[in-house]
């Protein structure tokens, strides 16, 4: 099950999201606040900067995990229970939530290695802060634990090549509610940002 849900939270939330994220709802406030969410620099491979994720740099942060909501994290959970209570569906337990900003390489677009989240039985939901490319891809088929473990080239160019089941644009407000078994990847974006908050959750 792959369910994509345009304009999935009202507009004026929309905005909020995403100018609390960067940084802009500090910046135009005429008095201090702490209104806006601090990223960590995730870096590149030519940065020397871990993770080395090859083809990508930008920012991210878990801002729930283990029952742990981070300081300054709870306009991030809104959205999984606005969209997920409009469908009727209350998770049961929410596993983790993370939220990633990549910048635009200016190049081809580079999709990533395949993956699931988790390996346990979860669902997944995607919501598109912003971004206008950097597609996320679904395959019909997934990796071995050894081919996954060893990140077998042979077997990942496969599932890119021959398996793709569904490719989803980013659009802001849009999101993706989908099985956790689903092998995906994350794609790099070539002409604006891409910011995207992942839930992991039971239901």
């Amino acid at each position: 099950m792959i369910k994509v849900i345009d304009n999935a939270i009202p507009e004026i939330y929309q905005n909020y999201i995403l100018n609390y994220i960067t940084g802009v709802e500090k910046l135009q406030s005429s008095i201090p606040t702490d209104k806006y969410y601090p990223l960590e620099f995730c870096g590149n491979l030519s940065t020397g900067i871990p993770p080395f994720r090859k083809n990508e740099m930008g920012f991210g942060k878990t801002f729930f995990k283990e029952n742990t909501l981070n300081e300054h994290s709870s306009a991030l959970l809104f959205p999984l229970y606005h969209i997920l209570g409009s469908k009727n569906i209350l998770p049961k337990k929410i596993i983790e939530g993370r939220v990633f900003m990549q910048l635009p390489n200016g190049n081809k677009s580079h999709i990533q290695s395949p993956h699931l989240d988790k390996h346990i039985p979860h669902h997944s939901l995607l919501y598109y802060v912003c971004g206008i490319d950097g597609d996320t891809v679904f395959y019909d088929k997934g990796l071995s634990i050894n081919d996954y473990n060893t990140e077998n080239q042979d077997a990942i160019n496969d599932l890119k090549e021959n398996h793709i089941k569904k490719i989803i644009s980013p659009k802001k407000g849009r999101a993706v509610f989908f099985n956790g078994d689903i092998w995906h990847s994350g794609s790099t974006p070539t002409k604006d940002i891409r910011i995207v908050l992942n839930y992991n959750f039971t239901i």
